[in-house]
């Protein structure tokens, strides 16, 4: 009898963990895509489709309806593509003057200067930055006023393993009247790309809509992929995020 009780006591455990994994609120479908960067965002999670990309190409099917903040919804031809990038960027920068700082590494591509750029960061709370020059992404680390603060941090830089030489590099200039300084400081920090939103563009390139964030409701095809329902197009660093809400 004791054995029986145990036998039934672990089917029923087993049955429990079945209905809690059926119940959870993300579709299994996307458990497959690999989607495990979810966002939450008032009581709703925000479900990237992709990974975000510099534009998005989509071919509209039936009823597609381009919705956007401030303008009619548009109604999307039927066999048309159509396109997503981000909106015109702007370099805002300071007033700069030269300073020192420590070049620790340079690449060809700059997504791998961006990684090594990202690890350093996690170590020091020093300004980390990539320069492009001369077909090269270099990282450097730091931005002093005298060379001896550069050579000091060049020393902390070895001791947590990263080979670096000391360079003259350009960096914003604080010797300014605190009014000068107090609106410095509320503009973007040096060389920060600061996006205008999306825009949206027929297959004959012209721009038909601008806004922050376009919505897309219907069914269209994006990378041969087939969408039906309401999705979201915003915007995330220079790059575009498609994504949809859920509960």
């Amino acid at each position: 009898m004791i054995k029986l009780n145990s036998f039934v006591l672990k089917i029923f455990g087993f049955a429990l963990i079945i209905l809690l994994l059926l119940a959870f609120p993300v579709s299994a479908e996307y458990y497959q895509s690999g989607l495990i960067d979810f966002i939450q965002s008032n009581h709703q999670i925000t479900v990237p489709i992709f990974s975000p990309t510099a534009e998005i190409s989509l071919r509209a099917e039936k009823d597609t309806v381009l919705i956007a903040a401030g303008a009619e919804n548009l109604k999307l031809e039927a066999g048309k593509e159509y396109y997503i990038t981000q909106g015109e960027i702007n370099l805002q920068q300071p007033e700069l003057k030269s300073g020192w700082g420590v070049q620790i590494m340079a690449s060809s591509t700059a997504e791998n200067a961006s990684q090594f750029k990202n690890q350093v960061e996690i170590d020091f709370e020093e300004q980390i930055i990539v320069k492009e020059e001369e077909g090269l992404f270099k990282v450097l680390a730091g931005a002093f006023n005298e060379r001896e603060q550069a050579e000091a941090f060049q020393q902390k830089l070895q001791q947590a393993g990263y080979n670096g030489w000391i360079r003259e590099i350009k960096i914003k200039n604080q010797d300014t009247d605190p009014q000068q300084k107090a609106e410095n400081q509320q503009v973007q920090p040096y060389n920060q790309e600061v996006g205008e939103g999306l825009n949206f563009y027929n297959d004959a390139g012209e721009k038909i809509r601008a806004a922050h964030v376009f919505k897309i409701r219907g069914q269209f095809k994006v990378e041969d992929r087939k969408m039906q329902g309401e999705f979201q197009f915003g915007p995330i660093g220079n790059s575009v995020l498609f994504s949809y809400k859920t509960n």
